[in-house]
């Protein structure tokens, strides 16, 4: 541990906290060897089951990736974006081509 922590404090990912293993489980993290009492009771599976039969992810974070999944198509979207890019090019020089070729009217 560096200088500034103290002797009661743990340091975790490079930052300091002087709170125990036990308070840090009460804040929302995986307590040790991953017993869930969520797991347990059955929550987990029922938010799963619910969530596929909805067909709309329950998490913020899978909501997101569907999300972006039916802006890209499944894809990248670089990838749409240079072919669409690349078609429009095609279509102005071609325009331009044909507008020095067939004098104005």
């Amino acid at each position: 541990m560096g200088n500034d922590a103290e002797a009661g404090d743990i340091e975790q990912e490079g930052k300091i906290s002087n709170r125990l293993p036990e308070e840090r489980l009460d804040q929302g993290q995986m307590n040790r060897c991953g017993f869930s009492w969520k797991r347990l009771i059955g929550i987990s599976a029922a938010k799963g089951r619910l969530s596929r039969s909805l067909g709309v992810p329950l998490t913020r974070s899978g909501r997101e990736r569907k999300i972006g999944r039916l802006v890209t198509g499944g894809g990248c979207l670089v990838g749409a974006i240079v072919v669409v890019g690349t078609v429009l090019l095609f279509l102005i020089a071609l325009a331009v081509a044909i507008a020095q070729i067939v004098p104005a009217m």
